[in-house]
């Protein structure tokens, strides 16, 4: 029973920096931060790949201008050219980590890498024009296949009901008739 009191402690005894640590240890050389050995990993890393990281940010332009100019707010021309667009850069960013990029011409690679990479953001910019159109379309034939449907079931009617089944009776003071479908 007496294990299950609340335990009373000393605020003058309490070490600010071992209030927020699960081990209880202090917040010493070792304990807080980054340490030297992974600043240091993640330093050689980076400058290993920076040659394919720089690319790939400067590649990446077009899908950064997608993003400021798309006011949508589920961002879909941001998606669509930033899809196209890494899909573009992701050759030759596996070549440039690879280190095979290095052994072809310099500048007759970057023109081709931009030209593919920019190429593929134009291709998701036609993409996102062209998707609308498409779609409207397509709910028109999808709107004309149904009118004639109810066209059919109209005239079925008419010939089981009589003519005056199709005619639009209209209350007095409502406008003119409604042509039927």
């Amino acid at each position: 029973m007496a294990d299950k009191l609340p335990v009373k402690v000393n605020p003058a005894k309490i070490d600010p920096a071992k209030i927020n640590r699960a081990d209880g240890a202090g917040s010493g050389a070792s304990g807080g931060g980054m340490s030297a050995a992974m600043a240091i990993g993640i330093l050689v890393i980076a400058a290993v790949l920076f040659p394919a990281i720089r690319g790939f940010v400067f590649g990446l332009a077009p899908t950064l201008i997608a993003f400021l100019l798309d006011r949508n707010p589920e961002r879909y021309l941001t998606m669509c050219v930033g899809i196209c667009n890494v899909l573009g850069m992701a050759p030759y960013m596996f070549l440039g980590m690879t280190g095979a990029l290095g052994a072809l011409g310099a500048r007759e690679t970057m023109v081709q890498i931009w030209l593919v990479a920019f190429g593929f953001s134009c291709a998701g910019w036609a993409i996102h024009a062209v998707t609308p159109i498409i779609y409207a379309h397509l709910l028109l034939i999808q709107a004309n296949r149904r009118l004639g449907e109810l066209r059919g079931v109209q005239e079925q009617l008419v010939e089981q009901w009589g003519s005056e089944v199709a005619k639009a009776e209209v209350p007095p003071g409502k406008g003119a008739a409604r042509r039927p479908l």
